[in-house]
């Protein structure tokens, strides 16, 4: 299998993240690409030039970090990553909705917040600010009632990599403070040498 990725990618990462959970990174080459550049080789696999593009051992190109991942879940003989017991199954994917809608918020507001002043859409920030602190809420309510365990989860990937890129670039928002359980979970989880080894550069 090729990934094809870019090591800044929070959605690369949680795919890498993935592979390394389930033993399957030994089997997959990693190429670092290009996007947003109309001359990068990644176009010629995948027209919507988006990063975690997964070829696999089949030729099959696979794009979207749930639809890679779901694939790679089937690839493996350790336990699985998205359940396929009901209701476990749904209540992981739950999960890993609410968490990449936490990515999705934080990615969103990044990008608004490059833009110059003149340019910043203050309804846009105010928008996803109130998300992500929504489901930060929501995950730190959730961690404090024990819905995480200690085997991890495709859910925990996501939420993972999504706490990892707000620190990398969103040091300003103040989410371990208000957040004790979060804090601890995430403290622990970092240290899963699957976070590890995925981690962007500073």
């Amino acid at each position: 299998m090729k990934l094809h990725y870019i090591p800044t990618s929070p959605y690369a990462r949680i795919v890498r993240a993935m592979a390394i959970e389930t033993g399957l990174d030994g089997r997959m080459e990693l190429v670092e690409t290009t996007i947003r550049d109309s001359k990068s080789a990644l176009l010629d696999l995948n027209p919507v030039g988006r990063v975690p593009t997964l070829v696999t051992e089949g030729g099959l190109v696979l794009s979207e970090t749930l639809i890679i991942c779901s694939y790679l879940d089937n690839q493996h003989e350790r336990r699985r990553m998205i359940p396929l017991e009901i209701p476990d199954h749904w209540e992981v994917l739950a999960l890993v909705g609410t968490a990449t809608g936490l990515m999705d918020g934080i990615i969103t507001l990044t990008r608004e917040q490059r833009r110059p002043d003149a340019l910043r859409w203050s309804e846009i920030v105010d928008f996803e600010s109130a998300r992500i602190d929504r489901c930060l809420d929501d995950f730190q309510a959730r961690i404090a009632d024990g819905c995480f365990d200690d085997r991890a989860n495709l859910a925990e990937i996501v939420l993972g990599c999504s706490l990892g890129f707000v620190e990398l670039r969103l040091p300003e928002i103040d989410w371990r403070r208000r957040r004790p359980d979060l804090d601890r979970w995430y403290e622990d989880f970092a240290a899963r040498p699957s976070m590890q080894k995925s981690a962007p550069p500073a």
